[in-house]
This record gives structure tokens, sequence and C-alpha cells, in this order.
């Protein structure tokens, strides 16, 4: 019985796998000449498709006729694989150097539009069973274009960028019981004129089509009109020099993705000259992901682990000199790759595992979704932590310095939806909220741009003068309360900082950048005196000797000193009420 349900699966896996490569209604191979047929016509196109790409896709079409959509029949749909058997990648292959396919349909004339994404992966696992995984768009979308009679027309390229992916509990059972899973995917679809670019790689097919054979008919639609007002808009603010929109394109230029201020996202192309222009800026500005973008791009196999193949003249020095430059800016993609570098080894540059390990702890902590962990929170924003964290995907969780929160789940939930809760929450504070968690991952900045300059920390160089969780090691003045204060700071997520005075108060501060500064503010506002950093992230460093430990407390010191002189400047000056006055 196990033998035939094994068998079973087997056989669905690969109908499954199959059904998306068999001939589609209309279309034409331009491999051969291409006649048009009588009353009808000839829309070629390019699908490209960026983010998590699985082993084979395909995207559906349909016709448009008196406002109702009307399917081809149940097979409309174009494909892309994988693979030499079956595939029908070749974009990636072309100058494009994408993955995608050129494909064209023979239709009557009329309104057609692109309107769903599919995609599968078939994955081996241990003791030789497989698991296939379906893919599903979480929404339906549309991207028209138009066929005339007796014409070859280019009706664009439709690119896809694959988002984040959602499980569902329908396609976790499904999984459980036919050894199918499905799953939804977020899809961020455009139709591009890449004529210039694709109608030479149809014609050099040998189809015997020329330029003059093929019209441009790509029809403009509103959502990417809105979507390229975005990036203009976005881009007009680099030009300005705000660091914000500097940070946030070159984010989205690595991912693919930007996300406005109001949560909104949109897809950008990659543009390696803009990344490198934006990183050098915020390079020279230490505005951390600027070095870490750097040598990325310098050198793009590092992301793919593929450290080992790294040209033996490589300067691997440099690279981590770079990628360490932002780690100790509590940059997380560089703490994780500074922990792979150090892990893996670089041409110049030995294994070091006690280096790796470190880096993977800092980085681990400052990904820790525990509501213990979530920065600025009260308990009822961790209750509502809790109650976001036992959610089903898709799931956000938005938050901000000053304490607001939001939360959005459900069928319909959305990054916008999440921070616009709170915002509501946020009493008109000049903290805006931002993401801190997308379904099981941490979205959350330590050092988000204009967190950098005076008042910002580092992490700590290794002072090896003690064990941080070890609360003996403590001065003997911090009494019981200062002792439970210490236990909180080390729940605390990194950034983190512990002040303590001469006569035993303490004060800690975690969450981002600041950390040591307002934990150095607390303890002085607390006493009145000048107060020093016993503990900072996962080092003790009262008593430390190292020069950029000391110029970085003391000017943190001397910051606090100034801001508490300026506070008490501004109460003397107060001009007394009159007596008269309050009557």
């Amino acid at each position: 019985m196990k033998m035939g349900i094994s068998r079973l699966r087997l056989a669905l896996c690969a109908c499954a796998l199959m059904l998306p490569l068999a001939a589609c209604a209309g279309d034409v191979n331009l491999e051969k000449p291409v006649e048009i047929q009588p009353g009808k016509g000839v829309a070629v196109f390019s699908i490209t498709l960026h983010g998590a790409i699985q082993t084979s896709s395909s995207v559906k079409w349909r016709e448009i006729k008196d406002d109702k959509r009307m399917p081809v029949n149940w097979n409309g749909s174009i494909s892309l694989a994988r693979g030499s058997l079956f595939g029908t990648e070749e974009l990636s292959r072309s100058p494009r150097q994408v993955w995608g396919r050129l494909a064209a349909l023979m239709l009557p004339p009329g309104i057609y539009e692109f309107y769903d994404f599919n995609s599968e992966q078939l994955e081996g696992q241990a003791g030789g069973g497989q698991r296939l995984t379906l893919f599903h768009a979480r929404r339906p979308f549309s991207r028209k274009f138009n066929v005339e009679a007796g014409k070859i027309q280019y009706v664009g390229n439709l690119d896809i960028h694959e988002g984040p992916i959602f499980s569902t509990t329908g396609g976790l059972m499904a999984g459980v019981f036919l050894g199918m899973f499905g799953a939804q995917v977020e899809v961020f679809p455009s139709l591009l004129d890449m004529g210039d670019a694709d109608i030479p790689l149809i014609i050099a097919k040998g189809n015997g089509l020329n330029a003059a054979d093929i019209a441009h008919n790509v029809a403009a639609d509103e959502d990417d009109r809105h979507t390229q007002a975005l990036f203009d808009d976005l881009r007009n603010k680099v030009k300005q020099g705000d660091i914000h929109a500097q940070r946030r394109l070159l984010l989205g230029l690595q991912k693919g993705l930007v996300m406005t201020e109001s949560g909104e996202e949109f897809k950008v192309h990659k543009d390696r000259e803009l990344q490198r222009e934006i990183a050098g800026k915020l390079s020279a500005k230490q505005v951390s992901g600027g070095d870490y973008a750097l040598a990325i791009l310098k050198e793009p196999l590092l992301l793919n682990g593929q450290m080992d193949t790294l040209p033996t003249d490589e300067d691997g020095q440099k690279l981590l000199d770079d990628v360490l430059d932002d780690a100790r800016r509590y940059y997380s993609p560089a703490m994780y790759l500074a922990s792979n570098m150090y892990g893996r080894g670089l041409p110049g540059v030995q294994e070091d595992r006690k280096q790796s390990s470190l880096w993977w702890e800092r980085y681990r902590s400052m990904t820790e979704r525990s509501s213990n962990f979530v920065p600025y929170l009260d308990e009822a924003g961790k209750a509502e932590y809790r109650k976001f964290d036992r959610a089903s995907n898709p799931r956000y969780f938005a938050l901000t310095t000053s304490g607001a929160y939001g939360l959005s789940t459900g069928e319909d939930a959305s990054v916008q939806a999440a921070i616009a809760a709170c915002e509501a929450r946020n009493g008109g504070s000049a903290e805006h909220c931002s993401l801190y968690a997308r379904n099981g991952l941490m979205e959350w900045e330590a050092c988000p741009a204009g967190y950098e300059g005076s008042m910002a920390n580092t992490f700590p160089p290794v002072t090896g003068i003690g064990d941080i969780d070890d609360i003996a090691h403590l001065p003997l003045s911090v009494g019981d309360n200062g002792k439970t204060v210490y236990r909180e700071f080390l729940k605390a997520m990194m950034p983190r900082a512990f002040a303590v005075a001469d006569s035993g108060e303490t004060a800690m501060a975690s969450g981002d950048c600041h950390a040591a500064y307002k934990a150095l503010q607390a303890c002085s506002e607390r006493t009145g005196k000048n107060c020093k950093l016993y503990a900072l992230d996962d080092q003790i460093v009262l008593g430390a000797t190292d020069p950029k430990l000391a110029e970085q407390e003391q000017r943190l010191t001397s910051l606090v000193e100034r801001v508490s002189q300026g506070k008490a400047k501004l109460a003397s000056h107060t001009v007394p009420v009159a007596e008269s006055e309050k009557n």
C-alpha cells in the first residue's frame, strides 16, 4: 500500500511538471517562418523573471471582451523552465543575461491580458524522496496588450519579480497527504518596452523577419506609470543628497524591491553603475550599507558563499575590511557575510573560527524574533507582538523608537496596513514607523539612515576583560536593583549598553546604535553625575584600554555633559510667573 501511494505521488509530481510545458493555444514557433493566418494577428514579447525563481513557471493570458475576462481554454499560458530537456529559458544566454524567454501568440484581433503566475519546485529529500511545491500568485494582476489583424506586433517585455512567499494551511495539508505542497507568492509585474533589446533577438532566431516587419505596440499601464513615478521621485531625492533616499534606493537595487516610507513596495531593475554611485556616497559619509555594497559590487561571488573560487590575486583583506566597516555599524547583512568570510577564508585572509563564531552570534542576537528582544515595547506592545508571532502568514509588524507599534494579519495583510496602525498610535512623533518583522523574518535596522553621527556607537573590540554573563563581575557598588537592570540588559537585543555611576546607580538602553549614548544620558540624569560604560553589546568594556573604545566613550560622555549643561542653562533662564499673573 505504501509503495502504491509513493508511486501515485511521483506520478502526480511528473504530471504537474509536464503540464506547463505542453503547447499552448495560439503558440507560434519563432524559429520557423512566421505566416499570419487569415483574420488573425501575432503578438511577440518576452517574459523575464527575477527574485525567488523556481524550476519552472507559467504566466496565464486571456481575452478581454465586452468587459469580461474570457480564458481561451484551460491551457492559456506561456511557460518557462530550467534545463536542457524541456527548458524554455533562453534570454540568460543572450546579451540581456536575464532568466526568461521570447514568445509569440497567433490570436484573433482584440484586447488581451496577462493575469496570473504559477511556478513549481521539485526538490530531492533525504532518503531518496522528492518534494514538490506549487506556488501561486497571491493576487491576480493585469497587463494588457492589443492584437491587430494582419500584423506582427511587439507588445512588450512582461517582467515579473517574485517577492515574499507565504505558506498556507491548505498547502501544508496537501503536502502531508499527496506530497505536493502549496504556497502563495507576492508578484510584482510590469509590461515594459524593451524592443531595442528584444526585437534583434527575435529576428536572430532565423524566422525570416526583419525590423520593418514588427510593429511596436506596447500599451502603457497605470500601475507601471505609478511605479515609474515612485522611482523618479526617489531618484530625485537621491540626487539632492537625501541620505534616507540613498539608503532606500541602494537596498532596493540590491533586492530588486524598494519600500516607500508609507510601506508601499515597488520593484526596480538592477543598475550596477547607480549602485556604485550611491554606495560611494554613503561610504564617504560612513553610513552603514555603503562599504558593504562596494565589496559585493566588486566581487559578487561573496554573496554566493563561493570564497574558494575567488581569484588568487584578489585582495581579500580589502574586501573583508569593507564588510567589517559596516558589520561594526550593526548592518546585519555585513555581519552575516563577515561570519562567512572568516569561516571560509579568502585570498590573503586565513580562516578564523573564533571571529566567525563571534559575528554569527552578534548577527543571531540582532535577528532574534522573541518578544523579549523587541525594543521600545511596553507590556501591551509585547502582548501584541506575541499575537503577531502566533498568526499565520502573511503577517507584518511595524515599530518606532517612540514605542508605537502596529500589526497586520490575515488574508489581506500588508506592510502599509501595519505601518498605518503604528502611525495611528504614534501621536505625530517625529520618529516615523517602519517595518520590524515580515512573516518569520526580521526587517528592523539598528542603524537606519540618519542614525549615524556623533551619538552613534559601534561594536566594541573584543576586550577579554571577563564573561559578560557573570553578574558577580559587576562593581561592588551596584546593588540589587542595579543587578535586576543588568539581567534585563542581558536579555536585550544588540545594540545594547549598560552604564554605571561611581555611587552604584545604573541605566541601560537597547535597540539602536544610540544605545551607548542613551544609557549614559539616562544614568547621568538619574544621578546628576558622570557615568561610565560597563558593558557594550557582548563585551565588558569598563577598564578597557583600546584607544578606539576610549575615544568613543569620551565622545559620548562629552556629548551627554554638553546636553545636560544646555538643559540646566535653559532652566535657569526661565522667568517665574508673578503671583498677580497667576490669579
